[in-house]
């Protein structure tokens, strides 16, 4: 059976027989790749005619440096040549899950075969992706399965996809730069946009409202929460509407607290004056714009420059006119008194003697 582990390195030795063996040993690398022993000479004939045998999984030539890793987006590289390998040793059908299981009852032996060479096929993908990926996908029992787990976790985001198109569509022929270089760029994004796939219309709408997020600060929290559920199985762009018109209810409120806040805390200082009332525009002391003039009517300008309809004088109740007593009002006579001309010297003030005087009414 093989065996695998993040970091581990490949190496083998080949022993006499009619079966292919792998040494055990370890390095300071990792445990080293082996294939199980007692592989039958010949093939099995497994469902359909299909013949089993034991593969021997050993690569000497897979370059150290490549790990698959999400922080050097290098999973096109990592998986073509994931692919090759798998094609050059007659696994193509377990990485891709078009070779099902056998039935154990109905066809043991290729069914322990099966097991034999996926296992060893899901080890070897183990000892050559990160140590983040191999906990994510470590608990998968299938090499198709831990392989197309790893797609979708190392899958473009709707913001990268878009990015692809657009840097697509920036490449430009240069007398500069070799024809050659310039057509294996285009190639290479090419291969890429069809490794997404027949584009369905509610994706493209999900790119363009993304994309349409870009190079704006202010929004980046929603193209974060984006990113954090467009792997979820319902996501689609009303998803990102729904965010979008949450967004837009935030910015109504917050910009009717802010007017509401904002007069609250602004309210008119005069720097000439200091008042609170109003500003200089509305003063009436000496270096106010409304120097000299009537206190109504720098309200009356202050009133009319806010917007606000000029302010109603209140009506005093009306009174009877001077002169004209009521009907049950007492009527008094005017008291006249004559004082004589020469005033009287009484503890040393002054008394003028009264000549003539008009007693006032007497009433009823």
């Amino acid at each position: 059976m093989a065996s695998g582990n993040p970091g581990a390195a490949s190496n083998t030795t080949n022993t006499s027989g009619g079966s292919p063996s792998i040494n055990a040993a370890d390095t300071a690398q990792g445990p080293i790749y082996h294939c199980e022993p007692s592989v039958p000479p010949t093939p099995v004939l497994g469902p359909g005619g299909f013949p089993f045998t034991v593969r021997c999984i050993y690569d000497p030539f897979w370059m150290a440096d490549l790990w698959l890793d999400r922080g050097k987006s290098n999973w096109d590289d990592w998986s073509r040549r994931m692919r090759l390998f798998a094609g050059i040793k007659g696994l193509t059908k377990w990485l891709d899950g078009t070779l099902k299981l056998p039935d154990q009852a109905t066809y043991p032996e290729a069914h322990r075969i099966w097991k034999i060479n996926d296992d060893a096929l899901r080890a070897f993908i183990f000892g050559n992706i990160s140590q983040g990926d191999y906990h994510a996908v470590s608990h998968l029992q299938e090499s198709h399965a831990v392989f197309e787990e790893l797609r979708k976790r190392h899958d473009l985001s709707l913001l990268e996809k878009f990015d692809l198109f657009k840097n697509a569509l920036d490449i430009r022929f240069n007398v500069n730069t070799p024809l050659s270089e310039t057509i294996h760029e285009i190639m290479t994004i090419h291969a890429k946009i069809v490794d997404m796939g027949i584009m369905e219309p509610d994706h493209l709408k999900c790119i363009l409202l993304a994309s349409a997020l870009l190079d704006q600060p202010e929004f980046h929290h929603i193209q974060v929460a984006i990113m954090d559920v467009e792997d979820s199985p319902d996501f689609s762009s009303n998803t990102i509407l729904r965010l979008l018109e949450r967004e837009g209810s935030l910015q109504r409120f917050r910009s009717a607290f802010g007017a509401v806040k904002g007069d609250r805390a602004t309210k008119a200082t005069c720097s000439i004056c200091k008042s609170a009332n109003h500003t200089e525009n509305f003063c009436i002391r000496p270096g106010g714009k409304m120097a000299g003039q009537s206190l109504d009517k720098a309200r009356a300008a202050q009133r009319a420059a806010s917007g606000k309809p000029p302010r109603q004088r209140r009506k005093r109740p009306s009174q009877p006119a001077t002169g004209t007593p009521s009907a049950n009002a007492p009527t008094t006579s005017t008291h006249q008194i004559t004082t004589g001309t020469h005033p009287i010297v009484i503890n040393g003030l002054l008394y003028y003697p009264v000549l003539d005087a008009v007693a006032p009414p007497q009433y009823q």
